[in-house]
């Protein structure tokens, strides 16, 4: 009898212990809510059937795959106010359900291809307030395990991105996107392109000075746009949009000059552009060539390089031997990069002539011509193969004579 009290005991202090987690998380019969108890992983005591787990205000510093596997009910996740730097691979690949997921101040840097495999049904992605500077390929994009990326809210602002992280990832559902606060030097022509349901946009307080050729038509197709708080450059750089200005977007009044200092506290839309075009200049093509010299042949691909220089900075067109013509955003078989390189896959008959490279600004135009001739020849490697075929059956009717 002695001895059974002290078992008896630990029994009491085993179910007392194993229930510390759950009792110190308050939980009703869909959420549970474990803010601020000073927790270092997730707690694998909880009803399996939530829908709703806050984790918020904790010192969680990694999160595996094998942290979310009991609960794969959940659709609202808060991670927000911890200490993640180290998301693992997969680590949400259990969350199916999940259409929530905050990630606010943590400690993540990095974006990985394998982050987010499994949250097809993801609305909400809320990343604001972390050191993020690189967003890997592939992020958001399907993988085998991951049939449709259903984004549409991404909040990144108070991170540290230089360019605008979703310019390579077709996001078909995203409508806001929170960019405020970082370290933004331009927006590329095409840089919203790939997210066509964007109607919220939010770039304040980056280090944005000058917007490109085509930039007032790509704002004005965005609902709300907010460009406050950037070192605008009000220079010839800025012409062409002051000329589509008419102040019928809200955008348009956010624009305050920051330089030159002769313009510095005016807004944009309140400058006449005259008074922009002390510093333009013409276009100028200064390479326009093929990259690489080898022989061409049908099939193959066809690199070229159009290069100017200008102010404002040029937009390039280029003009095929069939007539048609190819900008930068083109899409299909040609291709023509920001940076004036041109790709022709798969080329053809149709393909062989005159290229002409056009350059143009608001101040004026300038072109150049390169011709690609076309060669019938048989490319030196299958030369190369005929000849070892041919020298091969030369050495076997030898040997078979000798015999």
């Amino acid at each position: 009898m002695m001895f059974k009290k002290p078992a008896g005991v630990l029994m009491f202090l085993l179910v007392v212990l194993k229930g510390t987690a759950e009792a110190a998380c308050s939980c009703t019969a869909s959420a549970c809510r474990c803010h601020s108890l000073g927790l270092t992983s997730v707690p694998q005591d909880l009803p399996t059937n939530i829908t709703r787990l806050y984790l918020g205000w904790n010192q969680i510093t990694t999160i595996s795959r094998s942290d979310f596997s009991r609960y794969r009910s959940l659709e609202i996740l808060g991670l927000n106010d911890n200490r993640i730097s180290t998301i693992n691979s997969q680590a949400f690949y259990h969350l199916s359900n999940l259409t929530q997921l905050w990630l606010v101040r943590n400690r993540l840097t990095t974006l990985r291809s394998d982050i987010f495999v499994g949250l097809e049904n993801l609305v909400l992605l809320i990343l604001w307030s972390n050191p993020i500077s690189d967003i890997q390929a592939g992020t958001f994009n399907p993988t085998p395990k991951l049939q449709h990326l259903n984004l549409q809210a991404l909040d990144l602002q108070i991170n540290m991105f230089k360019t605008i992280p979703t310019l390579h990832y077709w996001l078909p559902e995203l409508t806001t996107l929170y960019l405020s606060t970082n370290q933004i030097t331009d927006i590329p022509r095409d840089a919203f392109s790939k997210q066509p349901k964007l109607n919220l946009l939010r770039l304040s307080s980056n280090q944005i000075s000058t917007l490109p050729f085509g930039a007032y038509d790509m704002l004005s197709a965005i609902s709300t746009v907010s460009i406050y708080n950037n070192p605008w450059q009000c220079d010839c750089r800025m012409v062409d949009f002051r000329l589509k200005m008419t102040g019928s977007h809200s955008f348009e009044n956010q624009i305050t000059c920051y330089q030159p200092n002769s313009l510095n506290g005016q807004r944009l839309i309140d400058i006449n552009p005259d008074d922009l075009m002390t510093d333009c200049q013409k276009p100028n093509i200064t390479r326009f060539e093929r990259i690489g010299k080898y022989p061409l042949f049908q099939g193959e691909t066809l690199r070229l390089v159009c290069e100017a220089s200008g102010i404002p900075a040029p937009e390039i067109t280029i003009i095929l031997p069939s007539g048609q013509n190819a900008t930068v955003g083109s899409s299909g078989r040609v291709t023509v990069l920001a940076n004036g390189t041109v790709t022709v896959r798969n080329v053809t008959d149709d393909d062989y002539g005159r290229y002409v490279c056009m350059a143009t600004n608001s101040v004026g135009s300038t072109f150049a011509v390169f011709s690609v001739d076309v060669n019938y020849s048989f490319p030196k490697v299958t030369l190369y193969l005929i000849a070892v075929v041919v020298c091969t059956l030369v050495i076997v009717a030898i040997a078979a004579y000798c015999m």
